[in-house]
């Protein structure tokens, strides 16, 4: 058992079902529990897939003597090793089971349900693991007071979430994601409906609440400044180039992400530690991943 590892990922291959060409090839990849992890690429690299398969949304995984493990911690604190290979030969209700127990998620498009109010879209999670209306209510009240202040539902009784900005739907799917017990939070561009301003008061927030639940971040952003202030790693996806013989006979050239051992950068006391073991700091980092979303030649 690798107790400080939330995820482990070797020699794995994603693609969908009805399409014969690759979306993201990952050589090695190691996520530490309790860590805010970013994963940032181009647009079509893979970054929704790895985080759909992580987050066990959609079975894209090819098996090639690859591995793919979650170290899960249970309520108890007893330690287990969850294949995703696997898991992924189980029913849909054990399936299901698993991301309750373990993962909350953020998505890009909010996923509120607009025939609920606001409270009870936020508290929903918490219902279904078992909490009172009652308590779900006070938790999700302090989230709000905290990072939904230009908000009161005292003055709307019903919350209507029709009324709402997108801005604030989108914070209220941010609230209603955090008020369940989870080991994993996946956020698919939680900031993108976002002033720079509350982007960084719920990305404060996130790094408050993940240490008291003791959970592990996995977001996957096009924000370069975001991830270099928040993130403990970040994985910039690479593009790769392969050949296919399409169904004309002729040779076709195509892209798709890598993860391999040029992606990695790791922050370290302050400063972040480039795939090539150089040190510096995030202001050049920012300009180091910059670059990489420039067009190669």
């Amino acid at each position: 058992m690798k107790e400080k590892l939330a995820f482990e990922i070797k020699n794995l291959k994603c693609k969908y079902e009805k399409s014969p060409r690759p979306v993201l090839e990952i050589d090695s990849l190691e996520i530490e529990k309790e860590s805010i992890t970013f994963l940032i690429g181009t647009s079509g690299s893979g970054k929704s897939t790895i985080l759909e398969s992580m987050g066990l949304m959609n079975n894209t995984l090819i098996n090639n003597n690859s591995l793919l493990n979650f170290y899960a911690t249970d309520e108890n604190g007893n330690n287990k090793v969850i294949n995703y290979f696997e898991l992924w030969k189980k029913d849909e209700k054990e399936i299901s089971k698993h991301r309750r127990n373990y993962f909350s998620f953020i998505f890009q498009s909010n996923n509120l349900f607009q025939t609920l109010d606001g409270y009870q879209n936020i508290i929903m999670p918490a219902i279904l693991q078992g909490k009172s209306i009652a308590e779900g209510k006070k938790i999700a009240s302090t989230y709000i007071q905290e990072i939904l202040k230009d908000i009161n539902p005292n003055t709307n009784k019903k919350f209507d979430i029709l009324r709402l900005s997108g801005g604030q739907k989108q914070r209220l799917a941010f609230i209603r994601a955090m008020i369940g017990k989870f080991s994993v939070l996946f956020a698919d561009e939680p900031t993108g409906n976002l002033d720079w301003y509350n982007a960084e008061k719920i990305m404060n927030f996130l790094k408050e609440k993940k240490i008291e639940k003791k959970a592990t971040v996995i977001i996957v952003s096009h924000d370069i400044e975001l991830a270099v202030n928040t993130a403990d790693k970040i994985i910039f996806i690479n593009r790769k180039e392969a050949e296919i013989i399409n169904k004309n006979n002729e040779k076709e050239i195509f892209s798709y992400g890598q993860i391999d051992s040029k992606s990695e950068y790791i922050k370290k006391e302050g400063k972040w530690i480039l795939p090539n073991k150089e040190v510096i700091n995030q202001n050049d980092l920012v300009k180091e991943l910059k670059e990489k979303f420039k067009p190669q030649n």
